[in-house]
């Protein structure tokens, strides 16, 4: 097959020949596709793309150029002419200006002829001899003044028109600072690119031209839905939904009309090298994790008209869910949902939902794959936590002999037990229960009995001989009351148990401390 030495020419324009068929949306832009179809005869056709790319505030960036179809695609040129310098703008100013000047002269010197013509055309009239002269031929003598009269008037009219906006012209070239009004950076306006290629094609085809570009004034932020349901059943563990979707702002200069849209989680202006496939953030301890850019295409074309917004569903999961519970001595109940795609999640608004009712929205980071937030749930029905009377017995004086002097003390034993009654058909893990005792005071000394923690240790004790599997380990607190170093443990006097409750099953904590007071001294609660 031999190749065809053809030449022909083609002129498109992008707003009339074109189409724009998906946009990727970043945080800080969009790159937007444009489709040029193509009706091309055998041989080499040279094209030109004219008429400009609609934008606002900043002009857009030609990225590529796509063939689609049997074509070769050669010799691009791509040019974006620069507005003329201010010494060319005020020769071009003085240039019109005088051109304005000379046509208000010819202008008024068409007006003066103009205006004359019926003085002359009645002056004749006046001089004619209208004795001699026929019924008829006098009817059309009169019709043909009334038609001259009626035409030159309306000249007239349209001269004086012409000359008010010469003028018009001529008052905004001589004083712009008084007519002219700056274009607003949010107007729409057309970039002044110019693209220029080649195609080679074998035999009458149809193919299509891709033009990809940045474009300013879009973005998108992360929006989610939390849906738990199952919270407060009784024999069906808890679980979570989370719908996952972009919320896109077009605040670009065009409408995007049946389009594919595509995500991308990393701004573009970060994109660089290799930064291209990975950002930074940072964690609560300052930790530096990369999280990968991820990049999510919506199934469907969607319609966003420009100066609009619209929420669009990336995707639906079930994450992995624990349900954990704090009685300090409210009982609270929060999720804590784990990522489980394969990519992060970025920071974002989510709205969330208990069985069908609204709960809150929260805030959160960024979720790296396998990372975990936590989600308040408030109070969990399926739970009775019961704080028993503080009970409290008091010994006989203790008398203290010293060298100096003699001393008694009354000591009060004080006992307190919490009942924790699990309804559900299904264990309750992860549940935590702070209490404390009441720290000593002037004149008062108290004394953890039980459980049998040591002061300035972390070494907690664990009981496992609770019935259905339930347990309990038992540590001083680090959470409400934290302590710099582990020799502080137990000074705050808060104690942390960590309980795991069997289906149906009751289990009781314990705390016995005791109180040791001077029998001389008044001091409240041990009176």
């Amino acid at each position: 097959m031999t190749s065809d030495t053809s030449q022909h020419t083609l002129e498109l324009n992008v707003q009339d020949d074109s189409r724009i068929i998906s946009v990727t949306v970043y945080p800080d832009c969009a790159k937007i596709t444009r489709a040029f179809p193509l009706k091309l005869r055998s041989g080499s056709t040279s094209i030109t793309i004219s008429g400009g790319l609609l934008y606002k505030k900043d002009a857009p960036e030609i990225l590529k150029l796509e063939k689609r179809g049997d074509i070769i695609l050669r010799d691009v040129n791509i040019t974006a002419g620069d507005p003329p310098d201010s010494t060319e703008t005020k020769d071009l100013k003085e240039v019109s200006l005088k051109a304005l000047l000379k046509e208000k002269d010819l202008l008024k010197m068409s007006l003066a002829r103009h205006q004359l013509a019926p003085v002359i055309l009645t002056t004749f009239v006046e001089s004619m001899d209208l004795t001699k002269m026929t019924v008829v031929s006098l009817d059309e003598a009169l019709e043909t003044f009334n038609d001259r009269t009626t035409k030159w008037e309306h000249k007239i009219q349209e001269l004086e028109g012409k000359i008010a906006e010469i003028e018009g012209r001529i008052q905004s070239e001589m004083n712009p600072a008084s007519v002219e009004t700056k274009p607003s950076q949010e107007d729409p306006q057309l970039s002044n690119h110019i693209i220029q290629f080649v195609t080679d094609a074998i035999g009458a085809v149809r193919a299509e031209v891709w033009l990809i570009y940045t474009a300013s004034g879009a973005s998108w932020t992360a929006d989610y839905d939390i849906a738990f349901s199952d919270v407060h059943s009784l024999d069906v563990e808890a679980k979570a939904i989370i719908s996952y979707r972009g919320l896109v702002a077009n605040n670009t200069a065009g409408s995007w009309e049946d389009v594919g849209i595509t995500f991308e989680t990393m701004a573009r202006s970060k994109q660089d090298g290799e930064l291209a496939i990975r950002h930074f953030q940072y964690t609560e301890d300052a930790s530096k994790i990369a999280i990968p850019n991820a990049i999510h295409s919506v199934v469907g074309n969607i319609t966003i008209p420009k100066g609009k917004s619209l929420k669009v569903l990336i995707t639906r999961f079930e994450p992995a869910l624990a349900l954990e519970r704090f009685c300090i001595p409210k009982m609270t109940t929060q999720g804590k949902v784990t990522n489980t795609l394969e990519y992060a999640l970025p920071p974002g608004r989510a709205n969330v939902f208990s069985d069908g009712d609204f709960l809150q929205s929260v805030d959160f980071n960024p979720i790296v794959v396998g990372g975990s937030f936590e989600v308040p749930l408030g109070f969990d029905t399926t739970i009775k936590v019961d704080y028993l009377p503080l009970t409290k017995t008091t010994t006989s004086e203790h008398p203290e002999v010293s060298y100096a002097h003699s001393r008694s003390y009354m000591i009060h034993h004080c006992h307190r037990q919490i009942a924790i009654i699990n309804s559900r058909k299904t264990v309750i893990p992860n549940m935590v229960v702070v209490d404390g005792y009441p720290l000593g005071q002037p004149d008062v000394y108290t004394y953890l009995i039980f459980p049998a923690l040591q002061v300035g240790t972390g070494k907690p004790i664990v009981t496992t001989d609770s019935p259905n599997g339930s347990n309990v380990i038992v540590s001083w607190d680090r959470v409400i009351a934290p302590v710099e170093s582990s020799n502080q443990l137990g000074t705050k006097g808060l104690i942390s148990w960590e309980c795991t409750i069997g289906a149906e099953s009751e289990i009781q904590l314990e705390l016995r401390w005791q109180a040791r007071v001077d029998v001389t001294k008044q001091v409240r609660g041990f009176d």
